[in-house]
């Protein structure tokens, strides 16, 4: 099975494992898929997967607020309507 590292020295690289890799069973067989990464890669990852974090927490945080505005306007344009159909019932005139 193939698996992927995310280890400090080998992030991204793939490998082989075990299907039970990660479990206490495992039988222990491993051989690597990817060469060696070259040391410039190995400081440049980690600092992109942290942009690419940030860039997913603040994508989620707008997301949020799209949907809080989206509920905040549908309440005002329902609370309206309500409003306008009591006010019509008392006998209020709406020139609109």
């Amino acid at each position: 099975m193939v698996w992927t590292s995310w280890t400090e020295n080998n992030l991204g690289r793939r490998f082989y494992g075990c299907p039970n890799y990660k479990a206490n069973g495992s039988c222990g067989y491993f051989k690597w898929l990817d060469p060696p990464i070259c040391i410039r890669a190995r400081r440049i990852i980690p600092g992109l997967l942290k942009r690419i974090e940030g860039y997913r927490a603040r994508e989620m945080i707008y997301w949020v607020v799209l949907v809080i505005s989206w509920v905040i306007t549908i309440a005002v344009v329902l609370l309206y309507a309500c409003k306008k159909r009591t006010l019509r019932n008392e006998g209020v005139l709406f020139l609109s």
